[in-house]
């Protein structure tokens, strides 16, 4: 996956039974990149970061859309 964007991904994987697939990992690293740099539990990213990683794990598969939105997110905190 190195390289692609998670929108570009969304349809080359399917989130596995147990909630583990490259997508997820890429949200899990997300937000603990955003955790580690920014402890404020009210921030809004973070918040909406950890909701999808929920969702996912209950078997959820994120849309185009909220993959173009974490790519975004992604690009904020990539270099903190």
């Amino acid at each position: 996956m190195k390289g692609k964007r998670l929108a570009d991904v969304l349809d080359d994987h399917t989130v596995l039974d147990n909630g583990m697939s490259d997508i997820y990992d890429k949200f899990c690293i997300l937000y603990q990149r955003m955790e580690d740099t920014n402890p404020d539990m009210d921030n809004t990213e973070l918040r909406w970061v950890e909701n999808m990683i929920e969702k996912i794990e209950g078997g959820y598969k994120p849309n185009k859309n909220e993959l173009l939105t974490a790519n975004e997110i992604w690009k904020n905190w990539e270099n903190k």
